[in-house]
């Protein structure tokens, strides 16, 4: 493995700093060791484990995952905690041709490293949301930053969720399903578009258009504006358009806000449409 970056510096905050960092480095070798160990110890033998990752598989035979990370010790951890669940993962340590990357490997989702340190795992996203092929690509944004700025900051960028490290790996693994099985399910039933004047809702192909003009969403604002369509004008509550869109409620109402404030510049005008219900939530004006 890479050995850890040092940081030079004599003041005592940033030697406690450097050690804290020295620390959990080391629990993270611990953590990998030991993950090794117990799946490679408690399954004794090849044919055992051989079951085990083929059950595994059958949910997720089909999906791959490429993961954008610096740190070599963090990127081997999720890159194990990702195999063992059956994914497929291929892994990069920046964002240096992203789209090209994208464009072979054909990623069924991305966890981008907020703090890469030459092109910001923001700057990825943004690069990546420009591209019409794959603004609708999932994306979790891996934040070391706990602060609720720093994660609006990934979700302005047009990241469709996010994990803070550190993280369980049953987390990493419960959130990646999560946002793959929205990114393949929509409100109501297939082949059913939802029509409201020059806007129009392809819930099979996932695709919005407006005065027949493509929106280009991400899988979040897009399945924002199919739940408020479906309501008919009733009211959704932040909570429950974020246990709808994000598959969990244990998020800020700023989470939800933040997707909804770029899904109303995207539609201009008609973002007006969507109308904020004061200390509720939201709803769409049929009027």
């Amino acid at each position: 493995m890479m050995p850890s970056r040092q940081v030079s510096c004599d003041a005592p905050a940033c030697r406690q700093q450097s050690g804290i960092i020295s620390e959990f480095n080391y629990v993270l070798s611990e953590i990998i060791d030991q993950t090794r160990e117990s799946f490679h110890g408690i399954y004794s033998t090849s044919h055992e484990r051989d079951l085990l990752l083929n059950k595994r598989e059958r949910w997720n035979v089909s999906y791959s995952v490429l993961l954008i990370e610096d740190d070599a010790e963090i990127r081997e951890l999720m890159k194990i905690s990702l195999e063992t669940a059956g994914f497929k993962v291929y892994v990069a340590e920046n964002g240096d041709g992203i789209i090209a990357k994208i464009d072979q490997l054909k990623p069924s989702i991305l966890f981008v490293d907020q703090t890469l340190p030459e092109l910001p795992g923001i700057d990825i996203v943004k690069e990546i949301r420009c591209h019409s092929m794959y603004n609708r690509l999932p994306i979790m944004m891996v934040t070391g930053r706990d602060s609720e700025d720093e994660k609006v900051l990934g979700l302005s960028a047009g990241a469709d969720d996010y994990v803070t490290k550190p993280f369980s790996q049953r987390e990493l693994v419960a959130r990646a399903r999560a946002i793959l099985r929205r990114s393949e399910s929509g409100p109501g039933r297939k082949n059913e578009a939802i029509v409201n004047g020059n806007l129009t809702i392809d819930l099979e192909a996932h695709r919005a258009t407006l005065n027949q003009e493509e929106l280009h969403l991400t899988l979040t604002e897009f399945k924002i504006l199919s739940e408020l369509l479906n309501q008919g004008g009733r009211i959704l509550s932040r909570l429950d358009l974020c246990g709808r869109v994000l598959g969990r409620t244990n998020v800020t109402d700023r989470t939800i806000d933040v997707h909804v404030s770029a899904l109303r510049k995207k539609m201009g005008a008609r973002g007006d449409d969507i109308q904020t219900v004061r200390g509720v939530g939201y709803r769409f004006d049929f009027d």
